[in-house]
């Protein structure tokens, strides 16, 4: 008897581009309770695939798969972190800005690549509710606070009609009703989005909406459709603190980032952001005044970058401290995101930093 064929439906990873390839791997993907169950009664399966994870399906002996999905039905995943070093090189913000971070397909046009779109969950709350003193604006405090961006349109009232929603406000749980024309006493409910909980030791979830249509594209492919969850990098200013002797004009030093290709520069770092922190100390730079206590009868410069930079891996081989014409230092490291620190002259941006030495032997 000849082994069950599969093929392929669809491919998903996760980009990053901290990491040198633009994929990260320090996360996966797994199926939850629900998505396990759903595609072992379709004949589905889900196994990592290269550099991401890959969806196939079961075909019978004509070639056909054994799945059929005429209407949409959701399968339901989990973002988790592999290496706890994941939030050095990623930005981790937008996930914590949504109460139930989820990235999903629904709504997303299939595409090379297909990204996915990141949004909320949402539960619903319902609270039971009695006029007091009916009026064009009586107001109630709810049990539970509104999902963030809620509108009165957003509220559901039962029976339909006996109250009509007048404002509410999801910051401080209150909601004002028109209620003239009822009596005291009258009962009413409100339904209403409220932020779901988050699940635990998950960074975000995942949800891919499959039906006989993206069935049907993604076994007619090949490579099959490529969905992608983009995970961005920490973003701030670049910074270079310069140790070194007291001889010298200040004005002779610069980090230029110069290719010999010609390329514009990836990194510009400007006269407006060279600072010689020996004669004009900032108070509001801990990491200076910490160099500054530990090389006394040094000169400390600061560096700071034009714009706003977003971390990688890989280094800015053509980034370069120059004395004049003359190059000091080859290929400067990369500041790395496991230094960062919050100055004034920067704000509201980070910088992540890198300590440079020239001095005299």
């Amino acid at each position: 008897m000849s082994s069950m064929r599969s093929a392929a439906i669809l491919d998903l990873r996760v980009t990053n581009p901290y990491y040198a390839d633009g994929l990260s791997d320090d996360v996966v993907i797994e199926p939850g309770e629900q998505a396990v169950a759903a595609m072992r009664s379709l004949r589905l399966h889900w196994k990592a695939f290269g550099s991401g994870y890959r969806m196939l399906a079961t075909l019978d002996g004509k070639g056909k798969p054994f799945a059929s999905i005429p209407q949409p039905r959701t399968f339901d995943f989990l973002l988790r972190a592999r290496n706890p070093d994941l939030v050095w090189g990623t930005d981790l913000a937008p996930l914590s800005a949504l109460p139930a971070p989820v990235f999903t397909n629904v709504g997303v046009v299939v595409e090379t690549p297909a990204v996915l779109r990141l949004t909320t969950r949402t539960a619903q709350a319902t609270a039971v509710l009695t006029v007091v003193a009916p009026g064009e604006r009586e107001a109630f405090v709810l049990a539970q606070r509104p999902l963030s961006g809620t509108g009165a349109g957003a509220v559901t009232v039962e029976p339909a009609g006996v109250v009509a929603v007048a404002a509410l406000d999801p910051a401080n749980g209150w909601v004002t009703v028109d209620s003239r024309g009822r009596q005291p006493g009258d009962r009413f409910s409100l339904t209403y989005p409220v932020p779901r909980p988050r699940l635990p030791n998950a960074l975000a979830e995942v949800e891919m909406a499959l039906d006989d249509g993206l069935l049907k594209v993604g076994l007619s492919a090949n490579p099959p459709p490529r969905f992608e969850i983009r995970l961005g990098s920490p973003v701030g200013r670049w910074v270079y603190y310069l140790v070194a002797d007291q001889a010298g004009p200040t004005g002779a030093l610069r980090i230029v980032d110069a290719d010999p290709s010609g390329a514009p520069a990836r990194v510009r770092f400007s006269d407006a952001g060279r600072t010689d922190l020996s004669a004009q100390p900032d108070a509001g730079d801990r990491v200076a005044a910490d160099l500054a206590e530990r090389n006394p009868g040094r000169r400390i410069l600061r560096f700071m970058s034009d714009a706003v930079v977003a971390c990688r891996q890989a280094p800015v081989r053509t980034l370069g401290l120059y004395a004049g014409e003359t190059r000091l230092i080859d290929s400067l490291p990369n500041p790395s995101p496991r230094r960062s620190a919050l100055l004034p002259a920067a704000a509201p941006s980070p910088v992540f930093y890198a300590v440079l030495t020239v001095v005299a032997s």
